[in-house]
C-alpha cells in the first residue's frame, strides 16, 4: 500500500498527551488527526474508483461534455454520441473466486501454550476465542474485509467489549471499519506498524451524544454547542 501513502506527513516524535476532561480540548491532537485524514484523500478517491469498477460501473468516471462543458459520466457521453457503452466486468468473478477460496479454507482459532504445563489454559483460551468468532460471525466479517482489501488496498477491524444494541448483550464485538472513515499517519514504513503513531475512526453522533461523552462541565457543553452551531 506504500504507493498510496503520503510520505510528507511528519510522524509524531513523542506520544501526544491526552488532557483530562477538565482541561482544554486537545486541539493539537485534533489537528494531527485532521492532517492524517487529509493525507488519505487520494487513497479514498482511488478506493471509490476501484469499487466502482469492481461492481459494474466501468463508465462512471466524470468527463467534460464538449458541447456544454458540464461534467457528465463517460457512459452518458457515449450514449449522447449515439453509441452503447458496453461492459465486460472481469474483476467481479476474480473477487468472487478469491472469496470462495477463503470460505472453503476457513480454520478455527486455536491457542497453544508455550509452557506445556499451561496446556489447560490454552484450551480454555481456544474455547473463548472460538466463542467470540461464532457470536461475531467472523466468516462473514473476514470475507467482507478481504473484498475491501482487494478493492482498496486496506482494511481494518475494531474490537471492543461493549453493549451491542442489536444483540441486546454486552460482550466482545468485532466490527469492520469502513475505510472511508479510517485515518492514520501515512508515513509508516515498517510492515509491523511499529511506526504507527496515530490511528482513528470517524463517527457520526447526535449532538446529545457528543455532549454526554465530552460535556463534563456546563462550560464545555456550551463550547461544544458553539462548535456545532455552524455545522
Amino acid at each position: 500500500m506504500n504507493k498510496f501513502l503520503n510520505k510528507r506527513v511528519k510522524a509524531t516524535a513523542v506520544p501526544v498527551e491526552r488532557p483530562s476532561r477538565n482541561d482544554e480540548p486537545a486541539t493539537d491532537f485534533l489537528a494531527e488527526c485532521a492532517v492524517c485524514w487529509n493525507s488519505l484523500e487520494e487513497v479514498r478517491r482511488k478506493m471509490r474508483r476501484s469499487l466502482m469498477y469492481s461492481y459494474g460501473d466501468q463508465w462512471g468516471d466524470l468527463v467534460t461534455d464538449p458541447d456544454t462543458l458540464a461534467q457528465i459520466t463517460e457512459g452518458e457521453l457515449i450514449k449522447k454520441n449515439g453509441k452503447v457503452p458496453l461492459k465486460n466486468n472481469m474483476i467481479a468473478p476474480i473477487l468472487s473466486n478469491i472469496e470462495g477460496q477463503l470460505r472453503q479454507n476457513l480454520m478455527r482459532p486455536v491457542c497453544v501454550a508455550r509452557d506445556q504445563s499451561e496446556g489447560r489454559v490454552g484450551e480454555m483460551m481456544s474455547v473463548a476465542i472460538e466463542y467470540v468468532h461464532d457470536i461475531n460471525e467472523m466468516e462473514e466479517v473476514d470475507a467482507d474485509c478481504m473484498r475491501m482489501l482487494l478493492n482498496g488496498g486496506m482494511m481494518a477491524q475494531r474490537v471492543e467489549y461493549a453493549m451491542n444494541r442489536s444483540k441486546d448483550k454486552q460482550d466482545v464485538w468485532v466490527y469492520a471499519v469502513t475505510p472511508s472513515r479510517l485515518f492514520f499517519n501515512t508515513n509508516i514504513e515498517d510492515v509491523r506498524m511499529w511506526d504507527l503513531t496515530c490511528v482513528g475512526e470517524l463517527f457520526d453522533l447526535p449532538l446529545d451524544d457528543v455532549l454526554a461523552h465530552f460535556g463534563s462541565t456546563p462550560q464545555l457543553k456550551e463550547r461544544i454547542r458553539n462548535i456545532y452551531s455552524s455545522v
